[in-house]
């Protein structure tokens, strides 16, 4: 795809969420923005106030672009392009800052822009997504039967069991490789899970610490049922990481559902994005480090990204707001997350198995 060049202008408005709707306009009044780009925008939420100390213009991205496009600013800046939405903020005298006229993601992701003028100390935080699914926000998945495994889960640290569960309560059943527990009474993978229950979490230890290494680091797998290709009966889990096992970072995510869904209704696999749940059965979900290399964790130490031992999961009850006494879960950018609401006996996320790709040990 041929890069595009996106700039902002004087009359932006200066908090991001409050920007000019209207892309500035390039010579004879034409848009700078392709239509499919434009109706695949994102609405942030306001932003809190101290993610901006007198921030600068804001820039114009509509919050998704395609992989290598350049983005150029109307004026040259300093900035710092980190993976993920909540990256910290680098401080005044980081090395990281790099004087620049533009900026481009070379690979699809969740990330954090932070640009200031040259010689000046504030700071704007812009958050956006790249991704070469206009569409939808395609998340890479691993088929369990191939997958390069270089470790599983060796132990349940927790076990939170969530509302109207019955069935399929044995937390080991998320142990070792895929269908590890298959026998007389496990025939068949779709039975060999442990139910989390609407809003419960399972917390596991992996036998092999992942760490932050070439592409995806570590993959989830659920017993999704698929109507079709894109077209999956999903409950969906937040994801979350951890070093130590007492401090947790959770993995942006992304929803662009935007109505209830059924207990036994389907998603789009490519609406959601940084959630565990939406692939079939016997593929599983990939997540990447690397996306949490700007966390305040990860800059303290708290987060050894080269050394993440613990995965928790928690289940999303995707029912939107004030549901069977239920609250709404949200997405990083504020949306609701919807997924198949209300299920029972085996409710909720069926953890099947998890398996580290990358490790140092």
């Amino acid at each position: 795809m041929k890069a595009k060049r996106l700039f902002f202008g004087a009359a932006a408005a200066l908090v991001l969420s409050a920007c000019d709707p209207d892309p500035v306009s390039g010579e004879g009044g034409n848009r700078l923005l392709e239509a499919r780009m434009e109706a695949a925008y994102l609405n942030m939420p306001p932003s809190a106030a101290a993610d901006f100390a007198s921030p600068v213009r804001c820039l114009y991205t509509g919050w998704m672009l395609p992989p290598e496009t350049a983005v150029r600013f109307s004026e040259p800046a300093e900035m710092v392009l980190l993976s993920g939405l909540d990256a910290a903020v680098p401080a005044a005298a980081d090395s990281r800052w790099q004087a620049a006229e533009s900026f481009a993601a070379g690979k699809p992701g969740l990330y954090s822009l932070f640009l200031r003028r040259p010689g000046e100390t504030a700071v704007s935080r812009y958050r956006f997504i790249v991704t070469d699914s206009f569409g939808g926000v395609s998340q890479l998945t691993v088929k369990a039967e191939t997958v390069p495994a270089k470790g599983w889960a060796a132990a349940v640290i927790e076990y939170r069991k969530g509302k109207d569960l019955t069935s399929f309560t044995d937390p080991e059943r998320v142990l070792g490789r895929w269908f590890a527990h298959r026998s007389e009474t496990v025939s068949d993978p779709v039975y060999d899970v442990v139910s989390l229950g609407n809003g419960g979490s399972l917390t596991i230890e992996w036998e092999t610490a992942a760490a932050n290494g070439p592409g995806p680091d570590f993959a989830v797998f659920e017993n999704g049922m698929s109507a079709n290709e894109n077209s999956v009966f999903a409950e969906l889990a937040f994801v979350e990481v951890s070093s130590n096992g007492v401090d947790f970072e959770r993995f942006d995510t992304i929803s662009r559902g935007t109505s209830a869904v059924p207990d036994g209704g389907q998603i789009a696999a490519d609406s959601v994005y940084g959630l565990a749940g939406a692939k079939p059965l016997g593929y599983g979900t990939l997540f990447d480090l690397d996306e949490l290399a700007g966390r305040e964790s990860v800059i303290d130490g708290r987060l050894d990204l080269n050394r993440v031992r613990y995965l928790r999961l928690i289940d999303i009850p995707g029912c939107g707001a004030g549901t069977d006494g239920y609250e709404a879960a949200y997405d990083s950018f504020g949306n609701v997350i919807y997924d198949a609401f209300k299920t029972y006996g085996s409710a909720g996320f069926d953890a099947a198995c998890t398996a580290v790709l990358n490790s140092h040990e």
